[in-house]
């Protein structure tokens, strides 16, 4: 029998070393007075190759991150209250407008100016649309924030943003392919009549079925099977898979099990699954790549990113009726990029649309709104008086 190609011990080790130094990141964060996301973040680019190389990208890195991202999210739709999201429904569909809108239109000006590719310029548009909320949510459940108008306003807003960068994106790629943008619609409506159904009559029915049987935990493995199973689904209907994780969480928030499955998950997520993902998006850059003759485009290019997200999603919050600074906090948690902007741009390498450049600064892009969202978003909250906050469920 051959040799196993990845020895054991270095594999326990290698984990060992990413929960140890991201808890201790975290811990030192909060020493700090600011999220412990944003220590786990730094400890990814400190361990990664742009300083020490100790940690470099792997399968391991990329797919129990996808976990870690896909639990967060599965979280937060378990800590939504749908009331107060239907009530904020035309001020999300604002906001989520003004936060797509804005940086593509800035984005396709600044780099046809600066390189003179139309479609190159276009595509990196349609990438500074893209809205990860998961650095948001770990910030405002830190907080304690997220069942508050703003919170929930931002977690619906970055569902519609996904979408709309879905779309554009779908007519950026097939400016030079057959792909076909009504049958992605008619997939993306099919999978939220999907998750309706699912989630709504067959879920609920599924527990009053599995109560007949002492299985230990039983409730709770079908909660992340479900969970897991919609994320899948998700990506295959043109979804990202936050967005089927999110959605599920939702649907398992209104049934009896909402409590259970919180607790449960929650120690599951955070002692292993969202750590690595946190570390994993520092460790995803070399920044050590990057080129000094393209450097102050890429500095301009992150800065128009973030500054045209940030006002963009406050015009739209502002549209909508919050005040000044309650749009400050909506635009400040809209503006950090992640695994749907990576996804995205990895495509767009891959098919020659941009270069190697405009990957670093995606990269770059993603680490600094990384670390920019908590600070914000803390800033923002410390000096704001006490927001709107959502009646508390009793269990």
């Amino acid at each position: 029998m051959s040799e196993p190609s990845v020895i054991p011990s270095a594999f326990l080790l290698n984990i060992t070393m990413i929960l140890a130094f991201t808890k201790l990141g975290g811990m030192l964060s909060k020493r700090l007075g600011m999220p412990s996301v944003l220590g786990q973040v730094m400890t990814g680019i400190i361990l990664g190759p742009t300083i020490l190389g100790w940690l470099k990208p792997d399968l391991f890195l990329d797919e129990v991150g996808q976990i870690g991202v896909i639990l967060l999210m599965f979280l937060a739709g378990l800590d939504t209250e749908m009331e107060q999201m239907s009530k904020l429904g035309k001020r999300s569909l604002l906001v989520a407008a003004g936060g797509v809108l804005l940086p593509f239109i800035l984005g396709i000006i600044l780099v046809f100016f600066w390189r003179h590719n139309l479609q190159e310029a276009i595509f990196v548009g349609t990438i500074l649309t893209a809205t990860s909320v998961s650095i948001t949510v770990q910030v405002l459940m830190e907080m304690g924030k997220l069942k508050t108008a703003e919170g929930n306003t931002i977690l619906a807003a970055a569902i519609i943003d996904d979408i709309l960068g879905i779309l554009l994106l779908s007519v950026v790629v097939g400016m030079n392919s057959q792909l076909q943008i009504l049958p992605l619609l008619g997939r993306i409506t099919l999978f939220f009549v999907i998750v309706l159904i699912f989630g709504g009559y067959l879920f609920p029915f599924l527990i009053k079925l599995s109560r007949k049987y002492s299985i230990k935990e039983g409730r709770v493995t079908l909660a992340i099977a479900c969970c897991l199973l919609f994320a899948w689904l998700a990506e295959q209907m043109g979804v990202a898979t936050i967005i089927g994780a999110y959605l599920m969480g939702i649907f398992v928030g209104k049934t009896r099990i909402k409590k259970l499955v919180t607790e449960r998950i929650e120690v599951i997520a955070y002692t292993f699954f969202v750590p690595i993902f946190f570390v994993g998006i520092g460790a995803i850059a070399n920044l050590r790549q990057i080129n000094l003759s393209i450097l102050l485009f890429l500095f301009i290019l992150v800065l128009v990113a973030i500054a045209s997200k940030l006002i963009g999603s406050m015009i739209g919050a502002l549209l909508g009726g919050f005040g000044l600074k309650s749009s400050l906090i909506i635009g400040s948690g809209m503006i950090a990029r992640g695994e749907v902007l990576l996804i995205i741009t990895s495509l767009g390498l891959r098919k020659g649309i941009i270069g190697s450049e405009l990957f670093s600064g995606a990269v770059l892009l993603v680490l600094v709104s990384t670390l920019l969202t908590p600070v914000l978003l803390t800033v923002c909250f410390k000096e704001t008086k006490p927001v709107e906050k959502l009646a508390q469920t009793n269990y």
